[in-house]
């Protein structure tokens, strides 16, 4: 198996584009577009001069931040977009209105450079990865920013971030220079397996939406994005696999979407803190394996095991069977909780949210907790007390109840 490294070393090249106005009238209106904001300049005299004059000083006089990142030259017979930073790619489309006028855009200059994962310079092969031969490895202080897509059709036996790495992946929501970010965000790809060991603020993995991946998540960097996890992944097929020892990774965020069959939560050197997973109202779960670490949830999740740690399953997620010994969950989710086996040491707190939610079948051990003070929990059937009797659990559940007992 061969081994392709990015090395993020190719030189910055400038984008140029070349826009050209023909049949121009009197009246006809020229425009330019960038993430969905528009410059237009209707014609004055029905000659290309005109529009290309005056396309020009509206640029230059623009304070749109992303027609900012180019710079506009008047060749006459067209103008050139001229990207101010090399190596920082643009796109803006071009339309025209009236009689049959046309502005009709062309790339003179492809941008590349260091930071551009479809630049071939960059890769140790001198060519891009290719599927199942190749490993990709992503090591030392380099970033990939751009050219995010270039892989999306490439299934790699593995992506591995090693120790090394102290660059980032992907972009984030809000630009440096102002606006929502309107180029892709995140590298493009099918790797079947993907592993984080770096210390990176950002790293940004979409899986296409059907192949499945091993993702292991074994190291911890500060995230980089205000809100945002430090690794995070989209896209995940329906049989991934999560394994995350440490750092925070998030997935399903917003409206992206993300399946895994099986997340298994341990630990490297803290317990309660090694691991921060969020997952999204756009996850799909089926079960959660957790020995330490906290986890958010906005998903439905089949099963949830924990043993030590923490957890909080919010907004609309259903959960159908909790296992917990010596872990704490808060349950603020509306809707059922199926099954309820609460151990040694483990509680379920209800006081965080005030409405109705149903435990169908509940067995709890001595020492187990179940706080519910405002009383918003239907009990379906009789809670059984595992080998222990009531002076062995806490349960708050309120004033004015109604207690069975079989």
């Amino acid at each position: 198996m061969a081994q392709n490294r990015f090395r993020g070393d190719a030189p910055a090249v400038a984008q140029v584009n070349t826009v050209t106005p023909a049949n121009v009238g009197i009246g006809n209106t020229f425009s330019l577009t960038c993430n969905g904001k528009v410059i237009t300049f209707t014609a004055t005299a029905g000659t290309v001069a005109n529009v290309t004059a005056g396309l020009v000083a509206l640029l230059a006089a623009t304070t749109i931040a992303e027609f900012a990142e180019v710079e506009a030259a008047d060749i006459t017979t067209a103008l050139t977009l001229t990207a101010r930073t090399p190596g920082k790619p643009f796109t803006i489309t071009s339309a025209a209105a009236g009689g049959t006028a046309t502005l009709i855009t062309t790339a003179t200059t492809a941008s590349s450079g260091p930071e551009d994962i479809s630049t071939l310079a960059n890769w140790t092969t001198g060519a891009l990865p290719v599927d199942a031969t190749d490993s990709i490895l992503f090591s030392g202080a380099v970033n990939a920013y751009y050219g995010l897509a270039a892989l999306a059709a490439i299934a790699p036996t593995s992506i591995l971030f090693d120790e090394t790495f102290s660059g980032n992946i992907g972009l984030p929501d809000w630009s440096d220079g102002g606006y929502y970010e309107y180029r892709e965000k995140f590298l493009q790809t099918l790797a079947t397996t993907v592993t984080n060991q770096s210390q990176s603020g950002r790293i940004k993995i979409d899986q296409g939406g059907t192949a499945s991946v091993t993702v292991n998540a074994f190291a911890a960097g500060s995230p980089l994005d205000a809100n945002q996890p430090a690794f995070t992944i989209k896209g995940c097929g329906a049989n991934s696999i999560l394994n995350a020892m440490q750092g925070s990774v998030g997935f399903g965020l917003v409206a992206d979407t993300c399946t895994f069959a099986t997340i298994n939560i341990g630990s490297l050197t803290n317990p309660a803190s090694d691991v921060q997973i969020l997952a999204g109202p756009g996850a799909a779960l089926t079960t959660i394996n957790q020995v330490g670490g906290d986890v958010k949830a906005e998903s439905n999740v089949t099963t949830w095991t924990m043993t030590k740690g923490t957890g909080t399953l919010r907004g609309s997620a259903t959960l159908a069977t909790l296992n917990s010994d010596e872990g704490y969950l808060y349950w603020q989710s509306t809707g059922t909780l199926a099954t309820l086996n609460l151990g040694n040491a483990a509680t379920l707190d209800r006081s965080q949210r005030n409405a109705a939610a149903t435990i169908t079948n509940s067995t709890i051990k001595a020492g187990a907790t179940i706080l519910d003070p405002g009383h918003k929990i239907t009990w379906t059937n009789a809670t059984v007390l595992d080998r222990c009797g009531l002076e062995d659990v806490t349960i708050e559940c309120g004033k004015n109840i109604n207690v069975r007992i079989t």
